[in-house]
């Protein structure tokens, strides 16, 4: 992964670079993490009131998936940066709704969220925006992926989540935050300069506990 975001190179959306994204995810989490990093679940699951697809139905369905997400936002024939950020989030969403792991699907999905944003041009320290969204808003987020299901539509979610990255971008941390960037500073918190900072999409709550 590392590759991916530090060397800037762009890939496809593939099922291999999902199970990449969720080994990542998972690795070094111990017994703490209730899947095989990288593997996909072998088992059927719920996820409260929701019940994910069948387990011998997520291959193909992520298989599908991406096969989708490069048909119709045409990453290969190039694509405009709303086409992209629409894309980060419908993205993020299907995987949660496939659900293809036993354990880290929430975290591989923000951080394919994060990964289309960076690979579209939006920099490094504002592509975690949405990720820190979701945090901060947690209900919320729940309740508008829980609403997009029953209702078969995205379109509130991609509202929600749009009204997050623009307040985001607007607020005085993040202004600060560029400014520390554009200085060859590091983030606060954070032991990497923003050239290798927030690779994971995800906040330390997030990462320690919370969000599954």
């Amino acid at each position: 992964m590392d590759e991916l975001i530090i060397q800037k190179r762009d890939e496809l959306i593939t099922p291999e670079l999902i199970k990449r994204m969720h080994h990542m995810v998972g690795e070094g989490l111990g017994e703490a993490f209730r899947a095989t990093p990288g593997e996909l679940r072998r088992s059927n699951v719920y996820v409260g009131d929701y019940r994910p697809p069948s387990y011998d139905e997520v291959e193909s369905l992520v298989s599908r998936l991406c096969e989708w997400l490069d048909h119709e936002f045409h990453f290969q024939r190039g694509q405009d940066f709303a086409i992209a950020v629409v894309e980060s989030i419908v993205a993020h969403v299907y995987l949660e709704w496939i659900h293809p792991f036993g354990d880290g699907n929430g975290r591989t999905g923000r951080l394919l969220e994060f990964y289309i944003l960076m690979r579209s041009g939006l920099p490094n320290i504002a592509s975690h925006l949405l990720s820190n969204h979701y945090n901060l808003t947690r209900a919320e987020y729940y309740r508008q992926i829980s609403d997009a299901a029953s209702a078969n539509d995205l379109s509130a979610f991609i509202a929600y989540a749009m009204r997050g990255l623009r307040d985001g971008l607007q607020t005085p941390a993040f202004s600060r935050a560029t400014y520390r960037y554009r200085r060859g500073g590091s983030c606060e918190g954070c032991r990497f300069t923003f050239n290798a900072c927030c690779t994971l999409a995800m906040s330390d709550q997030d990462r320690g506990e919370g969000m599954p």
